[in-house]
């Protein structure tokens, strides 16, 4: 199919023609599958249905170990100036409100007005048998052969039904080279305009223009409603009810003073309560003699 790359993603492997794919297509049907096989399995699978010798083995190996794969697309929605923690717009496939593309926690829907500045976030994390390329050239393919190109990905959002896009970004090399290396998936945004007030179901995708059938998609679905008074009001309304939420947290666990501020604070604490213990002290000092004198007192009235 159009998304695995079908017999065009076998195709860009070394030997391969479309003799070879229609005979390898027996036991893989794509790319992505013949991938996936551990690697003495797909050696087999090649020497029995391909007819490859071990050097033809060996090379589609070689380029197996170069080809990208995207291990990790999680994507979210949320309208700018609002916590993306609390923002989720997807809808996954069984139906469930408020779950975001890629399968994350469930989280609260925000409320997205029409002309509402939107950003959509993948979290994106790429990676390849053979290790990172860095800055290595990258061999041709097939399709490209006499040509110099660089391996570049796309970060899109689109409308199929309408057959639109709401946006679309290029990856920068600093991206590209995050969602590679980083120890955790790099962080990708693109912005739109919301469209006018209607359910959409969209399509979030990772496009590479260098390799077929290594790219990934996820769909959701946001809501978008009129922009009128009472929408305004209650976004403020919920605005100002996160804050209140925040600042109380914030008050609750305390601010932490700087630590010249802490010290002196402390010392001023150990001063007091000295104070108050010597008061104490005092007090239980003169305690007796009151005692005495009240003793003495009603004796005196007692003779009288």
């Amino acid at each position: 199919n159009s998304e695995d790359g079908g017999a065009a993603g076998l195709l860009q492997l070394p030997h391969f023609t479309e003799k070879e794919c229609a005979k390898i297509r027996k036991k893989a049907k794509s790319l992505a599958e013949l991938r996936e096989m551990p690697k003495e399995e797909r050696s087999a699978a090649l020497e029995k249905f391909a007819e490859f010798d071990e050097n033809k083995r060996a090379d589609v190996e070689t380029i197996m170990n170069i080809i990208p794969k995207v291990v990790k697309f999680e994507c979210e929605i949320f309208v700018e100036g609002e916590s993306p923690s609390s923002s989720s717009t997807a809808v996954d496939q069984a139906g469930n409100d408020g779950v975001i593309a890629g399968g994350m926690k469930q989280q609260q829907q925000p409320l997205i007005l029409e002309d509402d500045i939107v950003t959509a976030r993948a979290s994106v994390q790429i990676s390849r048998g053979g290790g990172p390329l860095g800055e290595a050239d990258l061999p041709p393919v097939p399709f490209g052969r006499g040509t110099k190109k660089p391996e570049s990905w796309y970060l899109l959002v689109c409308d199929p039904l309408a057959n639109l896009t709401l946006a679309m970004k290029k990856l920068t090399k600093a991206e590209k080279l995050a969602a590679e290396t980083g120890d955790e998936p790099a962080k990708i945004a693109v912005k739109f305009m919301a469209p006018p007030a209607a359910l959409y179901s969209v399509t979030f995708a990772l496009v590479s223009d260098y390799w077929i059938g290594v790219d990934k998609k996820q769909n959701a679905k946001f809501k978008v409603s009129k922009r009128t008074p009472e929408s305004e009001k209650e976004r403020d309304s919920t605005s100002s009810n996160k804050k209140r939420k925040g600042a109380a947290a914030s008050k609750s666990k305390g601010a932490a003073l700087p630590p010249a501020e802490a010290a002196a604070t402390a010392s001023e604490a150990a001063k007091t309560a000295a104070a108050a213990s010597d008061s104490t002290t005092a007090g239980k000092g003169d305690s007796p003699k009151k005692e005495r004198g009240a003793k003495k007192e009603e004796g005196i009235v007692a003779s009288e």
